[in-house]
């Protein structure tokens, strides 16, 4: 998934968006980031799924619960355009 896609589908950006003049959407992921560290630190802790944003990638990444090993990351395919 490209920061232009994210840009024009989600935050309703022009075609013409330009990710050096505009940082929405990293500072978007960034901030979502840190609000999925701080719930899989407390309530999210037992879930046997968690979801990582990994800095540089818009695609989410899925771990099962005591392994490191991704169990699915999304496919581009299913975000509809």
């Amino acid at each position: 998934m490209k920061e232009a896609v994210v840009a024009v589908e989600v935050f309703g950006r022009n075609g013409s968006f330009d990710c050096q003049q505009d940082s929405v959407v990293r500072v978007a992921f960034r901030n979502l980031r840190a609000r999925l560290d701080q719930y899989y630190e407390a309530e999210g802790r037992e879930d046997p799924v968690r979801l990582e944003l990994l800095p540089g990638s818009y695609a989410p990444v899925f771990y099962a619960l005591n392994t490191v090993e991704p169990v699915a990351e999304a496919s581009a395919a299913r975000w509809p355009r």
